[in-house]
């Protein structure tokens, strides 16, 4: 008889070692998977309305301005220049303040938006820039897309 036939086999408890670990492995995922379901079908379910427009919103007044474009171009090219004209004077009123090396927020005439009711919107100047920037922007889209016939008016 060798010594090596008393010596268990090494190996073999190394096995049983990682198939155990496997069999444990394999329980903690079915119990995360039966978890992950239960979370998955008890979830609530989000309103629709939250996600914006749907697609077909954006088709139809994409079709209404390109056939406005056609029907009166001077009227969109009217729109353009009215909205870069007063996109690029908000640039230069901003630069020209942090030229002089003052870092405020100019005054702000606009309506108030509930949406910008933190007051870092009105005096950081950045802030109140991007405001600015998105109040032109929505005053823009509204103006361009105000006299089409081809829209709802809701």
């Amino acid at each position: 008889m060798t010594t090596e036939e008393n010596v268990p086999d090494a190996h073999e408890s190394d096995a049983e070692a990682r198939s155990a670990r496997l069999n444990a492995n394999l329980a903690k995922v079915d119990e995360l998977s039966k978890r992950l379901t239960a979370a998955l079908t008890h979830r609530q379910q989000t309103d629709p309305a939250l996600h914006g427009p749907a697609p077909d919103v954006y088709m139809k007044a994409a079709a209404a301005y390109l056939a406005e474009l056609m029907q009166n171009p001077a009227r969109v090219v009217e729109h353009q220049v009215n909205y870069w004209g007063k996109t690029l004077k908000h640039y230069v009123e901003a630069q020209a303040t942090l030229a002089k090396g003052e870092f405020k927020a100019p005054p702000d005439p606009g309506p108030k938006d509930r949406r910008f009711a933190n007051p870092l919107w009105d005096t950081h100047p950045y802030f109140n820039y991007l405001k600015q920037q998105y109040l032109l922007n929505a005053e823009a889209i509204t103006t361009a897309t105000a006299g089409m016939e081809t829209l709802d008016p809701a």
